[in-house]
């Protein structure tokens, strides 16, 4: 059976934000073929689904980490979903503040807990019993971002 998988970038105009066309291309291109890579050396989708996202959640130009819309405090909250189709089971996470990869600890909510759905301070706290680094909520607010969300006041 041949590798196949989706990759979505998010909803919205890049033009809008000013994002260059080629960056943009670019971080999808990095994540497709980082993706490609674990599966075509026999990693597991899950792996693909994991690596693929990181790049989206780390590449300024989307908003799904770095560069994610602010809330209506001027916050950064990310949220993520991984499931595994062949177990039928899911772990997720919402409005995280200081987490650098949701899908990391989404993927061990899954994986190294009988829940699946961690929010908030407590997805927080479990994230630095696995081990996980707490980063400043501004880390996640690059300058346009926070440029729109001062047109949105």
């Amino acid at each position: 059976m041949k590798p196949t998988f989706i990759l979505h970038g998010g909803a919205g105009t890049w033009e809008q934000h000013l994002y260059p066309h080629d960056g943009v291309q670019q971080g999808m291109r990095d994540a497709a073929e980082r993706a490609w890579s674990i599966l075509k050396n026999g990693g597991s989708a899950l792996d693909a689904v994991e690596a693929a996202t990181i790049i989206l959640e780390d590449n300024p130009y989307f908003d799904a980490g770095v560069g994610s819309f602010l809330n209506d405090v001027g916050e950064a909250e990310l949220d993520a979903l991984i499931t595994d189709g062949a177990t039928m089971m899911f772990g997720a996470v919402a409005a995280l503040k200081h987490v650098q990869n949701p899908i990391s600890l989404a993927r061990m909510i899954m994986t190294r807990t009988p829940h699946a759905f961690f929010v908030a301070e407590g997805a927080e706290r479990l994230a630095v019993e696995f081990g996980m680094k707490l980063v400043a909520n501004l880390s996640f607010v690059t300058p346009q971002e926070f440029v729109d969300y001062q047109t949105r006041l």
